[in-house]
This record gives structure tokens, sequence and C-alpha cells, in this order.
């Protein structure tokens, strides 16, 4: 013990910057073993550190959410504590739908791709230039609904990161989707939202979510220290894991007895907010295939005890939250920090082809 502790304070003082940024990072809602040193230290999660910040932030997203529910229906508060999720078909009535389609097909957005293995992720800016010439989108980005959902489902009263998504499957020959593994995006809750403009089956990778897996049990605790404790003992590859977003195997779900997961084979028009905690994944498509939606983002800081003052909500940054985030990508690429993922492709519309389409796309400077 006595050792262990000297070798910290001798990693506080030799360099103190870093010790203080994850230090912070702990309570900040850091979920990297990558980034963090703190986080990645075999003692301090046997000690119980990974485990015992789920356990905390779980018991906080709660306590917010008893102060959201008087905003939604009850049966929706109700299904979501059971289920993970809400869905609802026919979310806007047909000529509002009909309308928003329209709107959409019709104009050109400031548009990003990703090459995730066989799979490219289009997404398409919705701020403040692209809603004052999108007055459809812009009412529906409005409304209270769709809002008050999102911010129940993340605990928080939140500015969700919008934008318009577009899923090609099946792109290429490369290596499979990672996301088609399923996962918990990270330790604490968040929301995911989906308004689908297309429907949605088999072949076009629908949504996959584990009903029930947004819970915080002894079982599930127990799941996260063991895999918090691989990381520390190099004995997870997986890089995405190691970022912080745990994968699980088909055999490990079954060990919990969840029910089987639920497939999104979802008509347009259909509503699907979750707590992307719990396990889920894009499922596989049988071929080549798009899936559009306007698609919403929605996550705070866990440790935050109150439902207000998300800083995405400033007048200024509200609207102008995804341009911003762009920039940062940027400017951080630009300075050999970090390579941004999402490579630009100007405006595009929706359903124009995908442009990053091979790893030599993806590479491009």
């Amino acid at each position: 013990m006595n050792t262990y502790i000297r070798g910290l304070k001798k990693y506080a003082k030799n360099t103190p910057l870093i010790f203080i940024r994850d230090l912070a990072g702990i309570f900040f809602g850091e979920k990297s073993f990558e980034k963090n040193h703190l986080l990645s230290d075999l003692k301090l999660n046997e000690w119980g550190l990974h485990q015992k910040r789920v356990a905390w932030v779980h018991q906080l997203a709660n306590r917010r959410r008893k102060k959201l529910e008087k905003y939604i229906k009850s049966a929706d508060a109700e299904f979501f504590y059971m289920h993970g999720y809400i869905v609802k078909e026919n979310f806007l009535t047909e000529s509002e739908f009909n309308a928003l389609q329209t709107e959409i097909a019709a104009h050109s957005f400031d548009t990003r791709e990703m090459l995730q293995g066989n799979t490219v992720t289009r997404r398409m800016s919705l701020d403040i230039k692209e809603l004052q010439l999108t007055q459809k989108i812009s009412g529906f980005l409005k409304q209270a609904e769709w809002n008050q959902l999102i911010n129940f489902v993340a605990s928080f009263k939140v500015q969700p990161m919008n934008y318009i998504q577009v899923i090609f499957s099946k792109i290429n020959q490369d290596q499979p989707d990672p996301q088609t593994n399923f996962h918990s995006d990270t330790f604490f809750s968040s929301a995911k939202a989906w308004l689908f403009l297309t429907d949605v089956d088999e072949s076009t990778g629908p949504f996959m979510y584990v009903p029930g897996s947004h819970r915080v049990d002894e079982k599930r605790l127990a799941w996260e220290q063991y895999k918090a404790t691989q990381i520390c003992t190099k004995q997870s590859t997986d890089v995405l894991s190691r970022r912080g977003s745990f994968r699980i195997s088909p055999e490990e779900l079954k060990t919990f007895g969840f029910a089987e997961p639920v497939k999104f084979n979802v008509k347009a028009n259909t509503l699907l907010i979750a707590d992307t905690f719990g396990f889920h994944a894009r499922g596989e498509s049988e071929k080549p295939a798009i899936r559009a939606e306007i698609w919403a983002y929605a996550r705070r800081n866990p440790m935050i005890p109150f439902t207000f003052g998300h800083y995405l909500a400033l007048p200024w940054v509200k609207d102008r939250a995804v341009s911003l985030y762009w920039k940062v990508l940027d400017v951080m690429e630009s300075r050999q920090i970090k390579r941004s993922p999402w490579r630009k492709v100007g405006r595009k519309k929706v359903f124009d082809e995908a442009q990053i389409t091979s790893v030599e796309d993806q590479n491009k400077v």
C-alpha cells in the first residue's frame, strides 16, 4: 500500500498537469481508459474506481429523471424504466411528415462522412444557417414532445446535437462494421434519438437494443468491474472498449438473462429514443442499403446532480453546436493533435451517393 501511494505521489509530482487533468476527468465524466492514467490504474480499479463511478452516476440519473417525469406521459416513463427506450409509431401526422420529407429531400446540407468497416455514416448539419432555410425541420426540432422525451431519457434538460444521418450499409468489401457488435456507449446514461425518414427492415441494418440492459444491478456492476480489470491488465485488445465503450459478446449477454434483443424494423415516421448505456448494436445489413433519419445525440457530465444549465443551450451556442464541434475537430487535425474521423464532402442532398467509400478516401488529408 505504502509503495503504491508513493508511486502515485511521484506521478503527481513529476507530471502535475497530467495528474490534474486525469483527476478532473474522474469527476467530469471521462470514459477513456487509454487517455486517463488513473482510470487505467489496476490498483484503483481493484478498489472499485470504475464500479463505484457506474453505481454513483446511475443513482444520480434516476434522481434527475424523477424530476423530469412530469413533462412526459406516465406510460412513456413506465415503459422506459422497464425497457430502456421509448418508441412511437406515426409520431407526426401524415401531412406533417410528408412535408418534412419533401423539404429534407430538396435541400442540400453541409455534410461529413465517416467509414467504419463496410459502412458509411453521413451526418448533415442542422445548424442555424440550415434551419433558417428549412422551416419544417426547424419547427420539428422545436417540438415540445421531441425535446421533453430526449431530456427524460438523457436525465437532463439538454440541447442535443441535431443532424440528418444517413447509413450506407455494405458500401464495400472491407472489414465488418464495428457498430454491429453489441456495446454500451459509455459508463453513464446518455440519449440518442431517431425519427426515421425511411422504412427500416432487415436489409437496411436496423437498430437493435437489449431490453432492460440500461439498469444497474449487482450483476452489471460485477461485469463492469471485470471489463475494467481486463483493460487495466492488458487482456482486452478491443480499442473501442479501451476507449470506454465496452463491447459485450453474445455469450456474455446470455449470462445476464436478458430478453432477446429488439430489432427495430419500423416504418418511416417512427420515433425511437434510447439510453445508450444499455447494450445496443446496428443490425447486419443483408445487402447494400440506405437508411435515413433525423438523429440527435445528448450527453452531459453525469456527476452533475441538477437537471438544468446545459452549456450547449446558451443562446449563441444553441444553434451552432455542430458547426463549432466540427471546427474544433478541424483545428485539432490541422495542428496534428488528433485526426478527425469526419471527412468533409461538401454540400449534399440526403440520398446523394456516399463519397467516402474506401480506407484511402477516409485517410486523405
